[in-house]
């Protein structure tokens, strides 16, 4: 199947989002970020936002995980983006997991 030529988003809203991420991710640090506009496996135009984080000696909150989902999310609707967002985050192998008290 050819690769299908899909809208770039717009560089203020990726560095929107960017800046988002780094903000929400910032107790488990970010190696990479990678904002793509690509298919996804069912045929829909979506947004890819990969995110690497490193190991980290502390567990990380799987609440804040979901909250840096959640909040591009919202951000991208709220600046009027139709595409759905996929967001994933790549955590180092053995990183703990946990919740804050």
């Amino acid at each position: 199947m050819a690769q299908a030529l899909f809208d770039a988003i717009d560089p203020q809203i990726e560095r929107e989002v960017r800046t988002l991420v780094e903000t929400k991710a910032a107790p488990f640090k970010i190696d990479r970020f990678v904002l793509r506009v690509g298919e996804h496996a069912d045929g829909e135009e979506t947004i890819f936002v990969d995110v690497w984080h490193p190991l980290t000696d502390a567990p990380v909150d799987a609440r804040q995980v979901l909250e840096v989902q959640f909040a591009v999310r919202e951000l991208l609707i709220r600046n009027g983006e139709w595409r759905f967002p996929l967001v994933r985050q790549h955590f180092a192998d053995g990183q703990r997991f946990g919740t804050a008290a």
